[in-house]
């Protein structure tokens, strides 16, 4: 038993080890170009449900300052949603986030910046504002780096979907994972044993499977859904033309055929489940094959800047119903996370709530 731990452990160690060699190597660099006195780094504690990867005290000139550090490997724009919903998590802690990466584009750079959102790379372009505190630096060269994160792919992220997602899948066969979470069968045992090695799943002796550390499972399964789900899902936009006869969206909804499957999601779906928000932007998840039918059905018509996004669905079980509501909506795992996609405040406060109930796991 002893040997089946051990590549789990060298997982989470080798994981930990990458990102605080790159915020360490992203301190030094910054002291080479501006007057840093001193810096500490500590790991938050363990078991405590911590959503980012260290602790900094950092002093420039006499000023001191704390950040929460998230340590970004091969950062992209799907990344800069839920680094602003976790940024705005903290500031409602009192709190600043401060993204460490590798390499941040001046594309990228600029969107941190109009986000408030500190940041550091390898090659020394840097963000840091605080009271009495104004870094920038911008230009400088990439700088690579070896022994990144070991990256989810989407067959992890759906599959760790369903363990957060669904009470029972610890006792699921794989013939039923695979099922759930829409891939292959023979993919099943991979990727449940790459979660468990990443320190995302634990198995016990009666060789059954659970998330590890919820707030942890959620947080890479947030990031994986933007950066490795979406876009295989064939995300389209439209607009709904304006036929008042046929009434809002959730009443054209309701009027559709049950087969086309369609579920409500996103920031619309958020508005229901939480009462906090209310917005034409939606997501409907539908089943492949059926946008072009969905959007006939609904009289939506194609426009690349449209509020109404449709995308596939996959697997099975992420229907929900709300109580009242008398359409199906989009299971809250989902709604969440691409409620993270979107960098608006009101969205970041209505995704907040979803997420302490999926903390929580309070299924209805």
């Amino acid at each position: 038993m002893e040997q089946r731990r051990q590549p789990k452990m060298r997982a989470q160690g080798t994981e930990r080890r990458a990102d605080r060699d790159l915020i360490e190597r992203c301190l030094q660099t910054l002291q080479k170009l501006i007057p840093v006195d001193d810096w500490t780094v500590k790991d938050p504690p363990p078991g405590t449900g911590r959503r980012w990867d260290a602790y900094l005290n950092l002093r420039i000139e006499g000023h001191q300052v704390h950040y929460i550090v998230e340590a970004k490997h091969n950062l992209r724009r799907p990344h800069i949603g839920p680094l602003m919903h976790l940024a705005r998590d903290l500031e409602q802690q009192g709190e600043r986030l401060l993204v460490c990466a590798d390499r941040i584009p001046e594309e990228l750079g600029e969107q941190f910046r109009e986000q408030g959102l500190a940041y550091l790379d390898l090659g020394g372009n840097a963000f840091l504002r605080a009271p009495g505190l104004f870094v920038l630096v911008k230009g400088r060269p990439r700088v690579a780096l070896d022994g990144r994160r070991q990256a989810l792919t989407k067959t992890d992220v759906v599959l760790l979907g369903v363990f957060l997602r669904d009470p029972d899948a610890c006792e699921a066969v794989q013939q039923e994972l695979a099922r759930r979470a829409g891939i292959a069968l023979g993919g099943v045992g991979r990727a449940r044993e790459k979660l468990l090695r990443l320190g995302l799943l634990k198995k016990t002796k009666n060789r059954q499977w659970y998330v590890t550390d919820r707030a942890q499972g959620l947080r890479r399964f947030g990031e994986g859904w933007g950066a490795v789900v979406r876009h295989k899902l064939r995300p389209r936009n439209y607009r709904m033309l304006d036929l008042k006869k046929l009434g809002d969206l959730e009443q054209r909804l309701a009027a559709t055929d049950p087969e086309l499957g369609c579920l409500l999601g996103g920031e619309r779906a958020a508005g229901h489940l939480t009462r906090f928000l209310h917005t034409d932007h939606a997501t409907l998840h539908v089943r492949p094959g059926q946008q072009r039918a969905t959007a006939d059905e609904l009289m939506l018509a194609p426009d690349e800047n449209g509020p109404v996004t449709v995308l596939e669905r996959y697997g099975e079980g992420d229907e929900y119903h709300l109580k009242g509501l008398g359409i199906p909506l989009a299971h809250p795992l989902l709604v969440w996370a691409e409620c993270l996609t979107v960098p608006d405040e009101r969205v970041a406060q209505a995704a907040r709530l979803l997420y302490g109930r999926l903390l929580e796991a309070d299924h209805e």
